[in-house]
């Protein structure tokens, strides 16, 4: 069956009172196609032309099978919806079949008429396509997708499926294929446009053909200009922690990142790499992943290391072969299961550069930790052997009796100023 919309008729009733009817007007009368049969699609506009508030209701009086997407409105002043109506041409004889659709808010109503035309349909051969319009970025891929069918009633074979694309997009048509009787095949031709071609809106003809039965349709591409995820995703480091095997054995890394993604646009398909990895290290637990617009996320990696040197590497973010985001690391490597033979890698477990820094200055502590205790034993044999030699002079020198103490006390003084000198020339 071929479905047409042969006329559409506005007819307004109304009753005499002082407001004015509900307004219905169809726009964009289309007759869509599905997988299996021709589908009538009106989609229809109705307006409130009144300074007041007011429930509408839709009616549809017809013998047709039919949907519809909303049956009841409530609308205010000077205000317009939309509702839509399906009409499945399965199962109709050939002819018109009306259809009467009434907006009627309990007081007022319009009338409008729609009329379907059903003919037998002299193609054996149809496609279409499932998405009219795509948009692609320059330098991205995109797929166009269309739905072939045999509307026949015999196979059709080598079917071709062609097109006018420009051959700077690289296009990928399907390969030649057979379809039986009233089956139907969804098919995509991928495209890849180059990054310097001009942005806007292109439209394609794409066409389906067996022999001399062919068929075609149109596919409007819209080229936006190139997008840098790398100016709208961003990437920080939340914390670096060692693992260690069963043994306490430290044998790489687990790193946390921030993500976010500060743009209106998804950025799919997003995976970790490091630069310059070195031969023998790995990453796990990375799988791709998506952040979608305004979206932060928090993501894991471990990286596992085969030797003791240290590495400055950048963990990158990609998309494909783009860099989106990139985070300077400076990783020192452990080996895997076994300590280091000095005694720094059995206090540490870690790389031989690091060990010996702190095993130097571990050294110096313990230098300083040894002058600080003599420097306080000879303070305190200095003050016991001053004490012996004060009580030495004076068992020698006695006071006199009657003798003043300040004087006894500097003569002490001198007494110890001249052993002082003795001693002095001694030495």
């Amino acid at each position: 069956m071929k479905v047409k919309l042969l006329s559409i008729l506005l007819f307004v009733a109304f009753m005499p009172i002082a407001i004015a009817e509900p307004v219905m007007i169809v726009e964009n009368p289309i007759v869509s196609l599905s997988s299996e049969k021709d589908v009538a699609h009106f989609s229809v506009m109705i307006r409130n032309n009144v300074p007041d508030e007011r429930d509408i209701t839709i009616l549809v009086k017809t013998d047709l099978p039919f949907s519809i997407s909303k049956e009841s409105f409530h609308m205010l002043p000077y205000t317009r919806d939309y509702f839509d109506i399906w009409v499945p041409a399965v199962g109709l004889e050939k002819g018109l079949h009306p259809i009467d659709v009434i907006a009627y808010d309990g007081e007022t109503s319009s009338r409008l008429k729609l009329i379907v035309d059903v003919e037998e349909s002299g193609e054996k051969l149809v496609v279409d396509p499932i998405t009219e319009s795509v948009t692609v970025r320059q330098g991205e891929e995109q797929n166009l997708r269309i739905l072939v069918r045999n509307l026949g009633e015999e196979e059709l074979k080598n079917i071709v499926i062609s097109g006018d694309i420009p051959t700077a997009f690289d296009p990928q048509y399907p390969p030649v294929f057979n379809l039986e009787a009233g089956q139907s095949k969804d098919l995509s031709i991928k495209i890849g446009v180059p990054a310097d071609y001009p942005d806007g809106q292109k439209e394609f003809t794409i066409t389906a053909a067996s022999g001399n039965v062919e068929s075609s349709t149109k596919v409007k591409v819209k080229i936006w200009k190139k997008f840098s995820y790398e100016s709208m995703v961003s990437m920080r480091l939340i914390a670096m922690e060692p693992l260690k095997d069963e043994e306490g054995n430290v044998e790489g890394y687990k790193i946390r990142v921030n993500v976010e993604n500060k743009g209106p646009t998804d950025a799919n398909n997003l995976l970790f790499t490091l630069s310059d990895l070195p031969a023998g290290w790995s990453i796990e637990n990375n799988e791709a992943f998506d952040l979608r617009a305004f979206q932060i996320l928090d993501r894991e990696i471990i990286i596992k290391a085969s030797d003791f040197d240290e590495h400055k590497t950048e963990l990158l973010l990609v998309k494909g072969s783009e860099t989106v985001a990139s985070l300077p690391l400076l990783i020192a490597g452990y080996k895997i299961g076994v300590y280091s033979t000095g005694i720094t890698g059995m206090l540490f477990g870690g790389s031989s550069t690091i060990m010996l820094g702190v095993l130097v200055f571990v050294i110096l502590l313990l230098i300083l930790l040894y002058i600080r205790q003599r420097n306080q034993l000879e303070d305190q044999l200095a003050i016991v052997g001053a004490k012996k030699r004060f009580e030495k002079m004076i068992e020698e020198n006695p006071p006199e009796e009657g003798e003043n103490s300040i004087e006894y006390l500097k003569k002490l003084v001198r007494e110890a100023e001249k052993e002082e000198k003795k001693s002095k020339k001694k030495k």
